[in-house]
């Protein structure tokens, strides 16, 4: 009886399209200051090191209210972010964005 309800939500859930929605294991969130809510993927993250010896992630983010993911890429020591659709750029002196910032918190979470 168990496995026939189970089963039967299972259904109800693919059926009204939420089987999609990704897990608290998952994704990670950033709060900014304006309210907005980053979520970085954590499941389809990809790592390279580039020839200078940088490590960069590749990974998806999101804000809560966009049911879209936008390809972005972070750096690891020093901590930055690129995002394109969000506007995060490299920044020009090669330092990292701080800690508690909004690319820098992203940039750590995707690097950690």
């Amino acid at each position: 009886m168990k496995f026939s309800i189970l089963n039967c939500v299972s259904i109800a859930c693919v059926v009204l399209g939420t089987a999609g929605i990704a897990s608290a294991e998952s994704f990670r969130t950033v709060r900014a200051n304006d309210g907005t809510v980053y979520q970085i993927d954590l499941d389809t993250r990809t790592e390279y090191t580039t020839d200078s010896g940088w490590r960069h992630i590749q990974f998806w983010l999101s804000t809560s209210g966009d049911p879209n993911k936008h390809r972005s890429t972070a750096s690891c020591q020093p901590y930055q972010v690129q995002s394109e659709f969000y506007n995060f750029n490299w920044l020009p002196d090669g330092g990292g964005y701080p800690a508690g910032s909004v690319g820098g918190e992203i940039a750590r979470v995707a690097c950690n």
